[in-house]
């Protein structure tokens, strides 16, 4: 701010995570590619119902006696799910865990797939929610300034100052500039307890010629509607959830790999092309066993590093209530 010199730039996709979001969301076709990617997450969809539909009636089987009414059919077949028949052969291990993989994981793919949709084909849950224009990455209605051209323009700084004014516990996130001598600037903030981390969605549009603020966007006044679609984002992330959200949402995104692995497996054992066997599990005792020990001989160093770390996290966290604390 002080020499103009140019100390850092980042330009989309030119960085790798940048390259690696347009993969996903675009697979670098653009906006065609992004149809692509919806039509795919729709897939999805009739992929994780009809799955979840197989599964129910394939469990279906005489159950015992002592099981009657529906408690005891929902319980027969809950136990056949969670149960791995891991010394029947390979075909039949693959079987067992396609299920077993499904009905742990089935409503957050439902939940990636639709949010994923939705992101792709914004207008559809835009139109229906009456929340025009507040699908993730749209800039928002177009405002313009409207004062009198003059030689003394609102500089950015004086910009996030108003802003801030109406929102002072907020953070800033993005600053956009006006374009034209009749755009705004546009700042984007993040409110306390607001659920888009890193696309918030609290917005202040100001006049670039007299500092009048021209719109305002607090979700605290949203409809329904709009809270829906300004959620389908962080629903997306997982970031809805907080970290342990977005932890899970990691895992749950390898599992259509396994899928379509213990899928091909069965059907190649099907049609002929794969032999049956019988699984040899001496190897991963083994393997767990030195795994055990290595830890046991590790435990007291992982014992300090939890001690200091722990601390160090209660720390943080005293220090966010604290600050969440006063915010309010």
């Amino acid at each position: 701010p002080y020499t103009a010199e140019v100390v850092a730039s980042r330009f989309w996709g030119q960085t790798f995570t940048t390259w690696v979001e347009d993969l996903h969301t675009q697979i670098q076709l653009g906006f065609s590619g992004a149809r692509i990617v919806g039509i795919i997450g729709l897939g999805l969809m009739v992929s994780a119902i009809s799955g979840l539909y197989l599964w129910w009636e394939e469990l279906k089987s005489p159950r015992p006696p002592f099981e009657k009414g529906v408690l005891g059919g929902i319980s027969h077949r809950l136990r056949q799910a969670f149960t791995l028949h891991h010394k029947e052969g390979l075909r039949r291990f693959a079987h067992d865990f396609h299920g077993l993989l499904g009905l742990v994981s089935a409503l957050i793919l439902l939940l990636l797939a639709f949010t994923g949709f939705h992101l792709a084909f914004p207008k559809i849950i835009e139109t229906l929610a009456g929340a025009s224009g507040m699908g993730h990455g749209e800039d928002g209605p177009a405002i313009r300034s409207t004062a009198a051209h003059n030689n003394r323009p609102v500089s950015l700084a004086e910009a996030v100052v108003i802003a801030r004014g109406l929102f002072p516990h907020a953070e800033i996130r993005r600053v956009a500039t006006p374009a034209g001598e009749d755009g705004t600037y546009r700042v984007n903030l993040r409110r306390p307890g607001e659920v888009n981390i890193r696309h918030p969605v609290t917005l202040v549009w100001i006049d670039r010629w007299s500092g009048q603020i021209r719109d305002v966007r607090n979700p605290n006044k949203f409809t329904p509607g709009q809270t829906l679609v300004s959620s389908l984002w962080p629903l997306h992330t997982g970031e809805y959830f907080g970290p342990l959200g977005r932890l899970s949402w990691f895992f749950a995104g390898l599992t259509p790999l396994l899928f379509y692995i213990t899928g091909l497996v069965q059907w190649l054992i099907k049609r002929g092309v794969m032999e049956d066997r019988k699984l040899d599990w001496s190897g991963l005792h083994s393997l767990w066993i030195n795994a055990d020990e290595a830890m046991r001989r590790q435990l007291p160093l992982m014992m300090k590093l939890l001690k200091h770390w722990g601390l160090w996290a209660w720390t943080q966290v005293r220090r966010w209530v604290e600050k969440l604390a006063k915010d309010m």
